[in-house]
């Protein structure tokens, strides 16, 4: 398709204009673009199967999963699939402008090759998963709570589902307030077998850790922001250095040496509906496994002798033990958690890097927690982590 360069629209930035040489060079995108993997990431390629003609590369993912092109004279752009077509949008340097150009026609299929598998889709693809990200957070943010989610926003598979979660975590990114907010790390659900069979799962889900629901102990949290407060005790863990894809799957003794800290923790999940199970286990990965923040304690380098499997965790209401549990209640050591999210990201155009954290999931039973209690976690020579519950 033609680009008129004439009916762009006007910028002030002066985006657009540093942008129109590289404009010339996508109009050469006539029938498909593919993502394929290269020594630089990933490289944006069109042409007609015979000719790869680079049109923009490297090309490489977000922490958000999501495929960003960086031209040499322009800033960073991320390539996004709308009901317009394919778009690049800028994000200009005055904090919440952005610049959507087209540069193709509705359906202009995309298809991603090798790790990136699933990241990239066709329009109409996206456009579904945007309606379910959209539904998700319709009722994140205060909107209409129906019984049940409509068969139609129930994602079909997990590719799709962590691309609508992609979606989702955006969303919720741009409306967090106090400043730029970010994906500091990962969590994980489903690591107990009760939990597996509530949602239907045959195995566990990850979600986004954002820095715009993470607290330290001691938090206070107003029952009135949430429609529930439901607290899981966790071990999280801070990874020291990137985790790469690996030909033999990770697993918990090979997986020791990335881990920096362990941190204590208290998830907080939280469910609109009138039951957990409604819920699939594609609907939990779309609605960022249901997570609305989390609490940590100091992070400690001493865990490494220790017996996480064995290790024991109290959760504690107004000081009285309510709730006790061991490590071995998260998939039978906190470490095959955390292995597992390492062998599954790549599927999905993601990866563990050094900074991240990782929530592993809830070693004592979830407890549901009301005005006026100070909930806290115990684990230990490993520490404590609180938080307290107002109207």
């Amino acid at each position: 398709p033609k680009l008129d360069e004439g009916s762009l629209p006007s910028c002030r930035s002066g985006i657009l204009r540093r942008v129109r040489k590289p404009l010339r060079r996508l109009r050469e995108l006539v029938q498909k673009v593919r993502a394929l993997e290269s020594e630089n990431g990933l490289a944006l390629i069109a042409g007609n199967g015979r000719e790869q003609i680079p049109v923009a590369g490297p090309m490489k993912l977000s922490k958000q999963g999501h495929p960003q092109v960086q031209f040499s004279d322009c800033p960073l752009w991320n390539v996004k699939i709308r009901k317009t077509g394919v778009v690049l949008v800028c994000r200009d340097t005055r904090p919440g402008q952005t610049v959507q150009i087209p540069c193709a026609a509705p359906g202009f299929g995309l298809a991603a090759a090798s790790s990136a598998d699933g990241v990239l889709a066709s329009s109409e693809e996206e456009v579904l998963m945007d309606k379910v990200a959209d539904f998700h957070w319709g009722i994140r943010s205060g909107g209409p709570v129906p019984n049940a989610i409509p068969d139609e926003l129930v994602p079909q598979t997990f590719t799709d589902a962590y691309r609508a979660q992609s979606i989702l975590v955006e969303r919720i990114l741009a409306a967090a307030s106090g400043g730029p907010a970010e994906q500091i790390g990962y969590k994980i659900a489903c690591t107990s077998k009760i939990a597996r069979q509530l949602f239907g799962a045959d195995g566990p889900v990850f979600g986004r850790l954002l820095s715009c629901s993470s607290w330290p102990t001691g938090k206070t949290l107003s029952a009135a922001e949430f429609p529930m407060i439901a607290l899981e005790s966790e071990f999280a863990f801070r990874m020291a250095r990137d985790v790469p894809e690996n030909s033999n799957p990770w697993i918990r003794e090979t997986i020791f040496p990335f881990i920096g800290e362990m941190l204590p923790v208290l998830e907080l999940v939280a469910n609109r509906f009138s039951g957990w199970s409604a819920y699939s286990s594609t609907s939990l990965a779309a609605d960022n496994a249901v997570n609305h923040g989390w609490i940590h304690g100091e992070a400690t380098n001493d865990w490494r002798e220790v017996e996480l499997a064995d290790h024991p965790v109290a959760l504690r209401v107004n000081g009285e033990n309510i709730l006790t549990g061991t490590g071995a209640n998260v998939m039978g050591h906190p470490l095959h958690a955390l292995a597992w999210l390492a062998n599954a990201l790549p599927a999905h155009g993601l990866e563990l890097r050094e900074g991240d954290l990782v929530t592993t999931g809830v070693c004592t039973d979830v407890h549901v927690s009301r005005p006026g209690e100070c909930v806290q976690a115990d684990f230990g020579t490993l520490g404590t982590v609180e938080v307290n519950v107002t109207e």
